[in-house]
């Protein structure tokens, strides 16, 4: 686990006060997630100024997901579904490495597991959490590869992203019973399916909807 020293600037400019500190790092505790995003989730800094703040320490570079327009030969190299689960977005190629956009460069068991699934050499730069969530939605989802076009699916995906810390699975039968239940309904039953999806997913603050045939 990284050194928190990096939040030393914050703490003696007294950007964030020594209670303010001791609060977030119990927030990141219990929600097992990084202080920074204790720290931005608790409002007391945007997380982009902790992302350049880290970077800045460890000597990573700095990225900002919002204006990034990549090449669709590069988005093809990382599968969406790897870009989602490890929640990074491919930048550029570097020669023959992949240059890839995380918000915990230091972990280095996202490059050894990006490396694995795409049999090439993985560059890791810094970028902020929600940033990158927000890319790989435009960018896969939201028409956003150069010379793509939208496909209509980024509305949802959007609306996916915002919530948080869990995944959910609905098996097939529950999937059946919920469109069975809603027959004589005067709304859809896809969209009553739809909701139970999203209302499950509400309740049990997730941060991904995974539907398997």
């Amino acid at each position: 686990m990284a050194s928190n020293d990096w939040l030393q600037p914050f703490l003696k400019s007294g950007r964030i006060s020594e209670d303010q500190f001791k609060e977030a790092q119990a927030t990141a505790v219990r929600g097992q997630m990084s202080i920074e995003e204790a720290i931005a989730r608790h409002e007391y800094l945007p997380e982009e100024e902790l992302a350049q703040a880290k970077a800045s320490h460890f000597n990573f570079e700095y990225v900002d997901p919002a204006s990034l327009e990549v090449d669709a030969g590069v988005l093809e190299r990382l599968p969406e579904t790897m870009a989602r689960e490890k929640n990074v977005v491919p930048v550029r190629m570097n020669d023959d490495r992949l240059v890839v956009a995380t918000s915990d460069p230091l972990d280095y068991s996202i490059a050894e597991a990006l490396q694995f699934m795409i049999d090439a050499e993985v560059e890791m730069v810094m970028a902020p959490k929600t940033a990158i969530t927000t890319a790989i939605t435009r960018l896969y989802g939201g028409g956003g590869i150069e010379g793509g076009e939208d496909d209509g699916e980024g509305d949802v995906d959007s609306m996916i992203a915002e919530f948080t810390e869990t995944q959910i699975d609905l098996t097939e039968t529950e999937i059946r019973e919920a469109v069975a239940d809603q027959e004589d309904d005067e709304r859809s039953p896809v969209a009553k399916l739809v909701n139970l999806i999203i209302g499950e997913a509400i309740q049990m603050r997730a941060s991904d909807i995974h539907v398997e045939p």
